[in-house]
């Protein structure tokens, strides 16, 4: 019964997290730290919750990165794991009181937060090593940061999900990423940015295009077949199914509630350009229109 929202919920939450990836509110944050570096300040940051693990750990975790680029960027020796989770929470501050000012219209924080509660304390920690870290923080008390904070564990807990999806079904980083830009649509030139920020060299690109090509998931032109679009649908499915328990446990009338409550917020970080507009169409169903 709530299996959709675990879809429907994609396209609102990114934003909502994504926003500080992007933003030099963040930026300025880990700055002062000494996180001068963009790369260095995104691993650290992202992964800061699991205390100061060795690199080889936070590569494993960001699946679809290549790991020589986590390798040579997470250096907890310029700052404490701690000091940089903090710092990651005041930027996400900074960043959504910019973006969502003179937000008359919007809804009060204070429901959304109501119903995000039950729904994070419902995600099991099992098999999520960016989630659960998340999840076991405590609950910020400035309610924009709140905000920010169950968005990310919800986000992270899917996320956690989709990377065992994908280990499940023989499906590496580089082939999920083609399988991705599919799924979402991406342009020929958006497609080459997205692949360029992953990092991976000609030969791991032309070995997971033959690969996908072998499967008949992709063409000639690297763009998904008909198999392999059903295929893409089926691990977004399979998602769907290890994302189901904070929707479950809070219900479908209150997971349409909440769902509510936070699509105007991610519309303003949208229209305002917090994040690039293709992250609200993480949903192909349900994409969020600015």
């Amino acid at each position: 019964m709530t299996t959709p929202y675990a879809r429907r919920f994609l396209s609102v939450l990114e934003p909502l997290v994504s926003m500080n990836f992007f933003s030099a509110d963040a930026f300025e944050e880990y700055g002062k730290l000494g996180l001068t570096d963009g790369w260095t300040a995104y691993f650290c940051s992202r992964s800061a919750a699991m205390g100061e693990v060795s690199a080889d750990l936070v590569a494993a975790t960001f699946y679809n990165f290549n790991p020589e680029l986590v390798r040579k960027s997470v250096d907890w020796s310029i700052a404490p794991a701690e000091d940089v989770y903090a710092a990651r929470l005041r930027g996400a501050e900074r960043t959504l009181r910019r973006l969502l000012a003179e937000g008359d219209d919007l809804p009060d924080l204070g429901r959304a937060l109501e119903l995000f509660r039950p729904a994070v304390e419902a995600c099991p920690p099992e098999g999520r090593p960016i989630a659960a870290p998340h999840a076991a923080k405590p609950w910020p008390e400035e309610p924009l940061t709140a905000l920010f904070y169950a968005a990310n564990v919800l986000r992270e807990f899917r996320g956690d999900g989709h990377v065992a999806v994908l280990v499940g079904h023989g499906v590496g980083p580089v082939e999920a990423l083609y399988l991705h830009c599919g799924y979402m649509g991406l342009t020929d030139r958006r497609r080459e940015a997205f692949f360029m920020t992953r990092a991976w060299d000609e030969p791991s690109l032309r070995r997971a295009e033959e690969t996908l090509q072998e499967r008949h998931f992709i063409d000639a032109d690297g763009m998904l077949t008909d198999a392999g679009g059903k295929f893409r649908g089926m691990l977004e499915h399979d998602t769907d199914r290890t994302a189901v328990a904070p929707f479950a446990a809070i219900g479908a009338d209150r997971a349409e509630e909440l769902v509510a409550l936070l699509e105007p917020l991610a519309i303003r970080v949208l229209e305002r350009r917090g994040v690039p507009s293709p992250l609200g169409r993480m949903d192909p169903a349900h994409p969020l229109r600015p």
